[in-house]
C-alpha cells in the first residue's frame, strides 16, 4: 500500500537594492521652441519609473512619457514653464531611490535688441555712447556697424563725436545655441558750430527804384536761414526771400523804407549765429525841372543830383 506522496514549492525572490539613478538628456543644450527629453538611467532590478516636476508629478499636453515612463518628453520648450528642476524615481518591491534633482537650462534668446539712453543729435567734441541690451540665454554676442562697417564687438560702443561719426549704427544680437539674430537701428547726426555769416549783394549800388538782393554767406550744417530788418522779420509784398529763404530781394527800392539795417540768422539744431548790421546806402537822382527864371535872375533846368544833394544853377 502505497501513502500518497505530495510535493512542496516555494518560490524566493531575491532583489538587491537598487542603483542612484541618473537623468540623461537627449540633447546638449535644452533650446526654447524646441523638443527635449530626459532618461531616467538606473541599474538593478526596476519594476516602476516614476517622475517629479517642482516636486508634483507631471502633467499636460506638452509633457509626454514612454510606455515604460523610463523617458520624458517635453514639446516646445519655454523658458518659464520648463525650468524644474526634475526628479526620476525607481523602485521595486522592496526598494525606491531617487534622482538628484535635475535643473533644466533653457537656452533662448535674443528677444527684440533695444538701444537704450541715446540721444540722436551731438555737437563735435562730445562723448557719444550706445548701448545695446537684449534679453538672451547665454548671454548674446553684439556687433555694431556704422554705416554697415563694423565699429564694435561688445554691448556698449563708445566714441568721441566728430562729423565723421555721423550715419546709421546698427547693433546686431546673436546667439549661437539658438540660431536666432535680431537687430536695432540708430541714426546719428553732427553738427559742428557755424561760421559766423556774412551778407553779400548783387550789386555794388544800391538804387532807387531798382532791384536789389542780399545773400546770407557761411560754411557749415545750415538747414535754416532767417532774416531781420530794424530787428523785425521782414514783410510785405516787396521783399522776397528765395525758396531756401538765403537771399532776400527788395523790389524797387525806396530810400525812406530801406534802409536797414539788415541782418541774416543761421541756424542748425544745436548753434546759431548772426551776421553784423547791413546798413543799406540807397543812392537816388533828384529831377528839378523848371522853365522860369528865380527872383535872382537865374534858370534852374534839368538839374539832378545823387546823395547828398547837388543843384546846378544856370543864369
Amino acid at each position: 500500500m502505497k501513502k500518497n506522496q505530495h510535493s512542496h514549492f516555494l518560490s524566493i525572490l531575491c532583489t538587491a537594492p537598487l542603483s542612484k539613478p541618473t537623468i540623461v538628456t537627449s540633447n546638449n543644450t535644452a533650446v526654447e521652441t524646441k523638443d527635449f527629453s530626459m532618461t531616467c538611467n538606473a541599474t538593478g532590478q526596476i519594476h516602476a519609473y516614476q517622475w517629479f516636476i517642482n516636486g508634483v508629478a507631471p502633467a499636460g499636453h506638452r509633457i509626454q512619457l514612454s510606455p515604460d515612463r523610463r523617458t520624458l518628453t517635453l514639446r516646445s520648450l519655454t523658458r518659464f514653464d520648463n525650468k524644474g528642476p526634475y526628479v526620476c524615481e525607481i523602485e521595486n518591491p522592496l526598494f525606491r531611490d531617487r534622482s538628484d534633482p535635475f535643473p533644466l537650462n533653457v537656452t533662448y534668446g535674443p528677444d527684440i535688441a533695444t538701444i537704450v539712453r541715446s540721444a540722436g543729435v551731438y555737437p563735435t567734441g562730445v562723448n557719444i555712447t550706445l548701448s545695446c541690451v537684449a534679453d538672451s540665454n547665454p548671454p548674446a554676442q553684439f556687433t555694431w556697424l556704422q554705416n554697415g562697417q563694423s565699429v564694435s564687438n561688445s554691448a556698449i560702443f563708445s566714441v568721441i563725436s566728430s562729423l565723421n561719426h555721423a550715419g546709421t549704427y546698427t547693433c546686431i544680437v546673436s546667439n549661437s545655441f539658438t540660431g536666432l539674430t535680431h537687430t536695432a537701428t540708430k541714426n546719428i547726426i553732427i553738427y559742428a558750430p557755424l561760421s559766423k555769416p556774412t551778407i553779400i549783394t548783387s550789386n555794388n549800388t544800391a538804387v532807387e527804384t531798382k532791384d536789389f538782393s542780399m545773400t546770407c554767406n557761411a560754411t557749415g550744417q545750415i538747414p535754416a536761414y532767417r532774416w531781420f530788418i530794424n530787428g523785425l522779420a521782414p514783410g510785405g509784398n516787396r521783399i522776397q526771400l528765395s525758396p531756401d529763404k538765403r537771399t532776400l530781394t527788395i523790389r524797387s527800392l525806396r530810400r525812406t523804407e530801406n534802409k536797414g539795417p539788415y541782418v541774416c540768422e543761421i541756424e542748425n539744431p544745436l548753434f546759431r549765429n548772426r551776421s553784423d548790421p547791413f546798413p543799406l546806402n540807397v543812392t537816388y537822382v533828384l529831377l528839378i525841372l523848371t522853365h522860369q527864371h528865380n527872383s535872382l535872375g537865374y534858370r534852374m533846368d534839368n538839374l539832378s543830383a545823387t546823395q547828398p544833394h547837388f543843384l546846378l544853377l544856370h543864369p
